[in-house]
């Protein structure tokens, strides 16, 4: 996340909490957390936090007691007592000799979506980080099940093992789906102090989980899917094309790798593409395209391969973090939002096609299930099935219009200094 986005992050997260507490200065935010308050707290919780969840406590360092931005969770500070008290119920538990026979039993118990959560509480390296009053918490999982993302945020009843539920891929996927749902109206806190949908079927766990006014599926279970689905149109690959995600270790190697942009010396992968290469380090060649009409989604190495050379062809494309590219090697996308562009000279035609990639692949989805779109494995295209013709563009069409980019500068050696 670069400082543009924490600032205009920080902003929103600031005009909530004032919305729903004015009384109180800031809207009941701490001050941002030190770095020696973060230095104190991962040597009392013995492990480091991941840098997402750095940059928040950078924005603030959690919320006063009374205050509830998080749908009803108080955003606990950096060695808060209740943050301690529910990370020493669960390292004493597990260190318990008398609990040691009931925890192993407990860990061969996979959570219900997908084996990504071991249900029981009382494992070492999770970090409480909010709380609903008494024995209910969310908790960063740095310990998570094998099909499981390092970082995940999971909703805990202390007192009710067995029933934990995956809430977002990492912390600030969670208040990036607060603030969202809460901007849209669809999140809304009642007179008596309740939180409620006010979308028809969708319950709040749904909308924090992902679930939004325009689409029907949760991100978790939208990514099922779809991972199901490529697994039936091309059974040959394993695992339907999709390559293993990125480690921990390589998402924090990759930000700091590969072309440093000028100016706003972004890093290269960027943070908002993160949770995609968690899931998967892109897709093979042979796979179906995963932006049916638009692209194929690169693997890191390949991506950073083609910005490369993109970038000595035009220096302007600094602007842009590919995820995919077309077949004919002109065209690209990138999020969020989900943009086409068509590789030009200037590089100034793009084309708007959805609010992120979630958005577009969930079109996708529901597109090839109610069978308007199909995959011709003769000709290696998607078409559309009424008429045959090759869908070779956004599914549902997209705004087109020319970026307004500064023009560069370029030092003697031919590197842009400015622009």
């Amino acid at each position: 996340m670069n400082k543009r986005d924490r600032q205009r992050l920080g902003q929103r997260l600031q005009k909530m909490a004032l919305a729903l507490a004015p009384d109180l200065p800031n809207g009941g935010l701490n001050p941002p957390a030190t770095e020696a308050e973060m230095a104190a707290a991962e040597e009392a919780l013995g492990l480091p936090l991941p840098a997402g969840v750095r940059q928040l406590y950078g924005m603030a360092n959690g919320m006063q007691h009374g205050t509830e931005l998080l749908a009803g969770y108080r955003w606990l500070p950096l060695l808060d007592p209740e943050m301690l008290s529910l990370w020493r119920v669960a390292q004493q538990a597990a260190a318990d000799p008398t609990m040691r026979e009931i925890v192993r039993e407990q860990r061969k118990n996979i959570n219900e979506a997908g084996g990504a959560v071991f249900n029981t509480f009382a494992l070492p390296r999770r970090v409480p980080v909010a709380t609903l009053g008494g024995d209910e918490c969310l908790v960063l999982d740095l310990n998570p099940a094998k099909a499981g993302k390092r970082g995940q945020v999971v909703a805990f009843d202390v007192s009710d093992d067995g029933t934990p539920a995956i809430l977002a891929g990492d912390l600030p996927g969670l208040f990036l789906s607060v603030l969202k749902n809460w901007e849209s109206g669809a999140l809304q806190r009642d007179a008596e102090g309740v939180w409620g949908s006010t979308l028809p079927g969708l319950s709040v766990a749904q909308l924090l989980a992902g679930a939004s006014p325009s689409r029907r599926l949760s991100d978790d279970e939208l990514w099922a899917r779809i991972e199901a689905l490529w697994c039936r149109l091309c059974p040959e690959l394993p695992n339907g094309g999709f390559r293993p995600g990125l480690t921990h270790e390589q998402i924090i190697a990759h930000r700091y790798t590969g072309p440093i942009y000028s100016r706003t010396m972004t890093p290269f992968l960027s943070w908002c593409q993160e949770p995609l290469y968690y899931r998967h380090d892109g897709m093979e060649r042979e796979a179906p395209p995963l932006f049916a009409g638009m692209g194929r989604w690169m693997p890191y190495e390949e991506q950073r391969a083609f910005w490369v050379v993109q970038r000595t062809r035009c220096p302007l494309n600094g602007i842009a973090n590919p995820i995919g590219i077309h077949e004919d090697g002109r065209r690209f996308v990138e999020s969020i939002p989900l943009v086409r562009y068509t590789v030009t000279p200037d590089w100034k035609t793009r084309q708007e096609v959805a609010p992120s990639v979630e958005h577009y692949l969930e079109r996708v989805y529901f597109a090839v299930t109610e069978g308007r779109i199909h995959w011709d494995g003769g000709t290696r295209q998607w078409r559309f099935t009424a008429d045959g013709s090759v869908l070779d563009g956004p599914l549902d069409g997209g705004r087109t219009y020319e970026s307004h980019m500064p023009e560069p500068t370029f030092d003697v050696n031919g590197r842009v200094i400015s622009g």
